[in-house]
Parts: C-alpha cells; sequence; structure tokens
C-alpha cells in the first residue's frame, strides 16, 4: 500500500483483494513510511502520481499531510477476515517506536533491506525485542525475496542453513563499509523525493517522513 490516508485505508484492501481475486491476505502491510498523493478517480488508480518535476524520470507526488501514525491505527482497525496480520516495510526504529507508542500494536513484521553490504544490527536487535519478524530483501544489493511455486523448492527454502563461525566471518568482511541500495530518493525512477533513512545521499530530498 502506497496510497496511506486513512480514510481510504480499508478501500485499498478490498480493491486489492478484488485485483488477485481473494478473500483475504495473510500479510498486508505499508511499502514505505511516506504516502503518495491519493486517487482523485479511484481508489487502486494513479498508483504513482507524478509532480511534473524533475524531467524527464519525474518526481512522485508525496503527501505530507498523512502521518505514519494516521495510517498504522487505521490498519489495527482492519477485519481479520480480510488480513490475518498487518506490516510494515522500510521502516526505522524511530518509525517503528513511534507507531507502537501511538496505537499499542507492534507489526507483525518489517520487510527491509539486509545483506551483508548492509546489516542494519541495530533494527534486526529492535525488531528481535519486539517480536517483529523480518523480511529480508535486496540480498547481495538486488530486490530479491525467496520464493517458488514449485514443492521441493518451497521446502528448500525453508530449511535452516548453519554457518560456522569462518563463515560468518567471512560474510561479515564483505560489509566493511555498509551501503543502502534501496534509498528511493536516489534508486527510484520515478524518483521519490523524500528523505526515508536519514542517510546522507537522502539529505537534498524536499519531503521526511511525517511521524
Amino acid at each position: 500500500m502506497s496510497q496511506h490516508q486513512p480514510e481510504i485505508v480499508k478501500a485499498v484492501l478490498d480493491d486489492c483483494l478484488q485485483g488477485l481475486g481473494l478473500d483475504y491476505l495473510d500479510l498486508y502491510l505499508i511499502h514505505f513510511p511516506a504516502s503518495f498523493v491519493a486517487s482523485s478517480r479511484n481508489v487502486g488508480e494513479d498508483l504513482f502520481p507524478l509532480t511534473g518535476k524533475n524531467e524527464p524520470e519525474g518526481d512522485v507526488a508525496i503527501d505530507d499531510s498523512v502521518s505514519i501514525v494516521d495510517t498504522w491505527e487505521a490498519m489495527t482497525m482492519l477485519p481479520k477476515s480480510k488480513t490475518r496480520s498487518i506490516e510494515v516495510s522500510n521502516f526505522t526504529i524511530q518509525h517503528l517506536e513511534t507507531i507502537i507508542n501511538a496505537a499499542g500494536v507492534a507489526p507483525a513484521a518489517n520487510q527491509v533491506e539486509h545483506h551483508p553490504l548492509l546489516r542494519q544490527d541495530d533494527l534486526i536487535a529492535y525488531c528481535k525485542n519486539r517480536n517483529i519478524h523480518i523480511i529480508a530483501y535486496s540480498i547481495g544489493g538486488q530486490s530479491v525475496i525467496p520464493k517458488s511455486v514449485i514443492s521441493a523448492c518451497i521446502r528448500e527454502n525453508f530449511q535452516e542453513v548453519i554457518l560456522s563461525p569462518q563463515d560468518i566471518a567471512e560474510v561479515e568482511s564483505v560489509g566493511k563499509v555498509q551501503k543502502r541500495y534501496n534509498a528511493p530518493f536516489i534508486a527510484n525512477k520515478p524518483r521519490w523525493d523524500v528523505n526515508s533513512f536519514g542517510d546522507d545521499a537522502e539529505k537534498n530530498a524536499s519531503h521526511h517522513v511525517i511521524l
């Protein structure tokens, strides 16, 4: 979900279910801690509204009137019959603390960029302490989440891999210089003109996350 206005959160879920031909979702998430301007037509349309700036790639129109607390509180009100769990994606510790303190409900999971080049140790430890599952993407700097429709491959994805201390040391040595690859201000086209993580690469963004 990228249009976060609380009054349309349920309608966006219904539109998603209708499009997928499903009665419910196992997980429904806030894709990023910044809201796009809502469609002036119908929910599910104009998913990437543009401002007309930063041509030729363009800038996505960001809605600074919507806070992540407003959206999360609306998410917590969704019926369990339509989504079994609610989660977030690309949330920092500050973002998580803000929504949990406001709503009293922690997300089931936080989907984040996580690999040897961006370990995010503090965030992983925080989520573990709060019983928030981590779903890693951009393994190796590319947008990959292990998935398959083949039964044997699905079973393999659930098999635990045991690393030796030497294996761990070798993996950690790769990430001596930590780097984020998925900052939308520099990585996305059209550009998302928002400072999502507080990284140096985002310091010239015009918008920030509304807490």
